[in-house]
């Protein structure tokens, strides 16, 4: 929204004819972005758990990177990848927000206030 307030929408809910490939599934989740006209806003994918994901992103993101790399900011696979490695590094597991869970926003944010100095290290090193 304009004034940012948290959304949660399921855009699209549907069977997967065919194979169940990166290709396929980076082919729909397009097509429904550009029916929708969310193309140029695409922030983040929450993607099914399946082994192939990690391909579809890379997928989608070699197809935008076509149509928007004369933007002036940069879309950048690489931000996936950052909090796997930096926890596995740490050794500590990321917190995720849960709606059902008291204070799970509040975690999150201490949880990034602690590693601060580790978000800002990546951000340098990578950007």
């Amino acid at each position: 929204t304009p004034d940012f307030e948290e959304r949660e929408e399921v855009l699209e809910f549907i069977q997967v004819k065919g194979e169940y490939t990166r290709e396929r599934l980076a082919e729909i989740t397009i097509k429904l972005l550009e029916e929708l006209k969310l193309k140029h806003k695409l922030f983040a994918i929450t993607g099914d758990n399946a082994s192939n994901n990690g391909t579809l992103y890379y997928h989608l993101f070699q197809y935008l990177r076509e149509e928007y790399d004369n933007w002036p900011f940069v879309i950048r696979p690489r931000i996936r990848f950052y909090g796997k490695l930096s926890f596995i590094l740490l050794n500590r597991k990321p917190i995720y927000d849960v709606d059902t869970r008291w204070n799970s926003a509040y975690n999150i944010i201490v949880q990034y206030l602690e590693l601060k100095a580790e978000y800002s290290d990546f951000c340098n090193s990578y950007f």
